[in-house]
């Protein structure tokens, strides 16, 4: 109980700080934010971030939108992921924190 009520205000703030206007567009803090976030081990965390990087290469050659992106990327994410981060994930998209998936586009 202790542990939800930690992540849940931990990803409060996660939210407040992106909302604040700071940069988070780097592959190293957009990795960092998730593995606050969903609570990722080492292994994950290692697992996230080269996704991030691969997710952002593949928008620099600019051949898929956006979107499908995103989806491909979330996809990608949510295999990593046991199911209890799963769902703190879908939490995390549906809360309006999704859009900072729009940090990768930056």
């Amino acid at each position: 109980m202790k542990t939800s009520i930690f992540a849940f205000f931990l990803f409060l703030s996660v939210v407040g700080t992106s909302f604040a206007g700071t940069n988070t567009s780097s592959p190293v803090s957009v990795a960092r934010e998730l593995s606050v976030v969903l609570q990722l081990n080492e292994s994950q965390y290692l697992r996230v971030k080269s996704l991030v990087n691969a997710r952002q290469e593949e928008e620099k050659a600019g051949r898929t939108s956006v979107q499908e992106i995103n989806e491909k990327f979330s996809a990608a994410i949510i295999v990593e992921l046991s199911p209890a981060q799963q769902e703190m994930f879908k939490q995390y998209l549906a809360s309006g924190a999704g859009a900072s998936m729009a940090v990768f586009t930056k």
